[in-house]
């Protein structure tokens, strides 16, 4: 990615790796009008960097809107990623006019890169803060293959008596929020497949090592629980990774009548 130096030393804010599709509109630019879809690829509270088959140019001022939010914000161009400007769909870094958490998603402490956050990480202690998820329709995945790695089974951590989690046999809409094999918080909307007991398999884009702690998000029932990963799938389909989750709650499997 192209982005300019400086604007890597002065970001303000932690950085999530999450996508949210959005709607671009064309406020402040030179030539046509234009609007179109598009989707981020990273956030942080002052931007994002997002991808689109529209063109614009640094210092354009665009309007974004998140149709799953009906949220919406004016937003610069602050650079252009001149790599792939011959492709399809562009990187832009845009920098919002009112910086805050317009993205609906969870962001951990702003020194989260400092050992002692990692660590907090690591023992479940970062929470999510009030900030509404995006409500946005999920596609069910397809056919998951064998895992790949596998952390053994005495590495997984301890039930403590934790109220059991109802899971839609068919597999139940969640957010998995964690930290990336690439030392990047990620927070993406997914499935989760029971396949029985404590053990269930999401699918996602960023890699996460065999053994993290990951928080596993049920929007329906306002409801977070820990997991730690246990295996991955051998490849990627469709750019995302299958990996087999332990949750530190116990699972009951209900037909989807049932919680109806």
């Amino acid at each position: 990615m192209s982005e300019p130096p400086g604007n890597r030393n002065e970001r303000r804010s932690s950085r999530v790796e999450v996508e949210i599709p959005i709607i671009i509109t064309s406020v402040k630019t030179e030539g046509a009008f234009y609007e179109g879809p598009g989707v981020t690829v990273l956030v942080n509270k002052h931007g994002a960097k997002i991808a689109t088959t529209l063109r614009f140019r640094v210092g354009d001022y665009v309007r974004l809107t998140i149709p799953a939010s009906n949220r919406s914000q004016l937003a610069r161009v602050a650079w252009v990623d001149q790599d792939n400007l011959g492709t399809a769909r562009v990187n832009f870094g845009i920098a919002l006019e009112e910086p805050e958490n317009f993205w609906g998603v969870y962001f951990p402490p702003e020194d989260w890169n400092d050992s002692p956050s990692w660590e907090e990480w690591e023992r479940g202690g970062l929470q999510p803060t009030s900030a509404s998820l995006p409500q946005q329709q999920v596609s069910s995945p397809s056919a998951l293959g064998g895992p790949a790695q596998t952390l053994p089974p005495s590495t997984s951590a301890p039930v403590a008596e934790l109220p059991a989690i109802e899971v839609y046999e068919e597999g139940t809409p969640v957010f998995v929020r964690g930290i990336s094999s690439a030392r990047l918080p990620f927070q993406e909307q997914t499935w989760l497949h029971p396949v029985g007991g404590q053990e269930a398999t999401v699918r996602l884009r960023p890699m996460v090592d065999i053994g993290k702690l990951v928080q596993v998000i049920f929007p329906a029932d306002d409801l977070l629980v820990r997991a730690r990963t246990t295996a991955v799938g051998e490849r990627a389909k469709e750019g995302k990774w299958t990996f087999w989750l332990r949750v530190e709650s116990p699972v009951r499997v209900v037909p989807k009548t049932e919680t109806e």
